[in-house]
C-alpha cells in the first residue's frame, strides 16, 4: 500500500481530470470552475473512492468518483461485474451508475451512516436487512459462471496464494512468515474437499461475497 501522503499527491493530480470529466457527464457543471468543488479525501488504494461536492445548487450536487485499478485477479470479468453493478443500481440496491468504463465509475452520491451494533438490536432494522437481502438473492444477473463463490476464489487465487507463500515468503516479517505456513493449508486439496461436503444441496444461487 503505498503511502498517505503519495496518495493525496497523485490525487491532488487527479482533481481536475476527474472534474473535467465530470463537466463532460453534468451540463450544470459545465460553467463553473474546479474551486466551486470540494474532494473528499480518497478511500482505499488501487481501488480507491472519493466524494466530490458542488458548493453551488447544481444537479447533481455531489457523485462518488470511483477509480477501478488491481482487477487482475479480480473473480468477474469486467463486462460481467459491470452488468452486475448496473443491475444492483437499477433495484437500488446499490448507488445509480452516471458512467462506467474500465477505468473508473461514477455514482449518484448518497448521505448516511454505517450500521452501529445498537442499530442491530431493533427488530424493524433487521427485517429491513433481511428483505433487502432476500431482494438481493432473487436477483438473477446474466452471464455469471456458474460455480460456487469457493471454487471460483480457489480457482483464481489458489495459483497466486500457492506463488506467494512458496516462493516469497521470505519478504515478509518473521511473524507474517510464521502465519503464512498455516495459510498454506487454503489452496490444499483437503480444504477444497473440506468445503465440498459441507456445501448445502440445492441450486446455485446469486449472493454478495466481498472477501
Amino acid at each position: 500500500m503505498p503511502p498517505a501522503t503519495d496518495l493525496r499527491g497523485s490525487m491532488q493530480k487527479m482533481k481536475p481530470t476527474v472534474f473535467r470529466q465530470c463537466q463532460k457527464l453534468f451540463p450544470q457543471w459545465a460553467d463553473l470552475s474546479l474551486a466551486d468543488f470540494s474532494f473528499d479525501d480518497p478511500k482505499g488504494f488501487s481501488s480507491f473512492t472519493m466524494g466530490v461536492r458542488c458548493r453551488k445548487p447544481v444537479h447533481p450536487e455531489a457523485v462518488l468518483y470511483r477509480r477501478l485499478e488491481g482487477k487482475d485477479n479480480a473473480i468477474l470479468d469486467f463486462e460481467t461485474e459491470k452488468a452486475v453493478f448496473l443491475l444492483l443500481g437499477e433495484q437500488g440496491i446499490a448507488a445509480p451508475c452516471h458512467y462506467y468504463d474500465s477505468q473508473c465509475r461514477i455514482e449518484a452520491f448518497y448521505t448516511g451512516r454505517t450500521l452501529r451494533a445498537e442499530d442491530l438490536s431493533n427488530v424493524d432494522n433487521l427485517r429491513k436487512i433481511a428483505n433487502e437481502l432476500f431482494r438481493l438473492h432473487q436477483l438473477k444477473p446474466p452471464g455469471l459462471p456458474q460455480q460456487w463463490f469457493f471454487d471460483l476464489v480457489h480457482d483464481q487465487w489458489g495459483r497466486l496464494a500457492r506463488q506467494v507463500l512458496e516462493e516469497k515468503l521470505d519478504v515478509f516479517p518473521d511473524n507474517e512468515q510464521r502465519l503464512g505456513e498455516e495459510l498454506r493449508e487454503i489452496y490444499s486439496p483437503q480444504t477444497l474437499a473440506k468445503v465440498h461436503r459441507c456445501r448445502p444441496a440445492g441450486a446455485l444461487g446469486f449472493c454478495h461475497n466481498d472477501t
